[in-house]
């Protein structure tokens, strides 16, 4: 929750994402998602999915016990006494040993967790902090159930000048292992935008670190670099593309400057000199030391 004494700050990353691939994202074998135009786009919840599972998979690498933060909450006992219990929170959650309905998975909150917090009278009153110091790191980023989000992306439009009109479609058959023939009725027609197609990228956080801002563009350094994949069918070549970041038109707000912006003053530009800094912040945090290729 945001008080007086929060510090406010809002950076705007906007640059191109271009296809180096077909992209197929839509229902159905054969559909594309489309605007109310006709023409493709890439939903913003798409993007951010594929950054937040990026991160986590990357956090996952680099963890440490050293990375471990223990966390203090009081709770009413069975007797109904204050009791003070330990948590430790991590850098991410574990996709594969977390379950909703563990109460007392460590790392990050459960829904369970979440319902017994809720209901608890002496955590009541302190509910919304304690959610919040009791998250991983990336639940605090991009947000959970009990928790929003402070990373935004828009949808990607495209660019008409870079967009043809046309789709790009492809088709085949499911070969049999055993045979080595074609199975009967397994022929398939995909549906996508071409390669060379270009849509705009737009990303908003609010209210992060200096280390949380360099995590979220460590995470589109692989964006940029064409090293995560988008929509489906990837396995059969779609869906590779690569994130330009235009930093002339990126930007940066904090408290100070707020009401100069709201009232028309220039924003503060956000260059790549400043991503090193927030780079080198999040790389420290873990532990680390980063040489930037750009010295």
């Amino acid at each position: 929750m945001l008080t007086s004494q929060t510090v406010w700050s809002q950076l705007t990353l906007v640059g191109n994402y271009i296809l180096e691939s077909p992209l197929r994202i839509g229902n159905g074998t054969t559909g594309t998602v489309l605007d109310s135009e006709g023409r493709p786009y890439i939903p913003g919840s798409t993007f951010r999915g594929a950054l937040r599972a990026y991160l986590e998979s990357m956090l996952r690498v680099v963890h440490t016990p050293q990375h471990d933060t223990p966390q203090t909450v009081t709770l009413r006992g069975s007797d109904g006494r204050p009791v003070s219990v330990t948590r430790m929170v991590t850098l991410c959650c574990d996709s594969v040993d977390k379950r909703d309905d563990d109460l007392n998975y460590q790392g990050c909150l459960t829904k369970a967790i979440v319902a017994k917090w809720e209901a608890d009278p002496l955590l009541r009153p302190i509910l919304a902090e304690a959610l919040v110091n009791n998250s991983c790191q990336v639940c605090r980023l991009f947000g959970a159930s009990w928790l929003a989000g402070r990373v935004f992306v828009a949808d990607l439009p495209v660019i008409n000048s870079e967009w043809r009109g046309g789709f790009h479609t492809r088709g085949g058959l499911t070969l049999s292992r055993d045979r080595d023939v074609a199975i009967e009725g397994s022929r398939y027609e995909r549906q996508a935008v071409p390669s060379g197609t270009a849509f705009t990228f737009q990303l908003v956080a609010q209210n992060v670190t200096p280390a949380e801002q360099g995590m979220i563009l460590l995470g589109l350094r692989a964006f940029e670099s064409g090293m995560v994949l988008l929509g489906a069918d990837r396995a059969r070549g779609f869906g590779r593309g690569h994130l330009a970041i235009d930093w002339w038109n990126c930007r940066y707000v904090d408290g100070d400057h707020l009401i100069d912006a709201l009232l028309g003053a220039e924003t503060q530009p956000f260059t790549e000199v400043e991503a090193e800094a927030r780079l080198n912040a999040f790389v420290a945090q873990l532990g680390k030391s980063y040489a930037s290729p750009h010295l």
